[in-house]
């Protein structure tokens, strides 16, 4: 008999996290922005996005 195994869960950032992340990425020089919108929504299908 198999083990059920415990489901991942899945840690959101607070909106406060999400600037801090988002600040950080933008001042990476190395950092690419996606150039289109459409890039964006093509790499990240499963994204899901939180209302604030």
């Amino acid at each position: 008999m198999s083990k059920i195994s415990k489901r991942s869960t899945i840690l959101m950032p607070t909106a406060e996290e999400d600037r801090a992340i988002t600040a950080a990425a933008k001042s990476d020089p190395d950092a690419q922005p996606h150039a289109k919108a459409i890039e964006w929504y093509q790499s990240k299908p499963c994204v899901v996005v939180r209302e604030v």
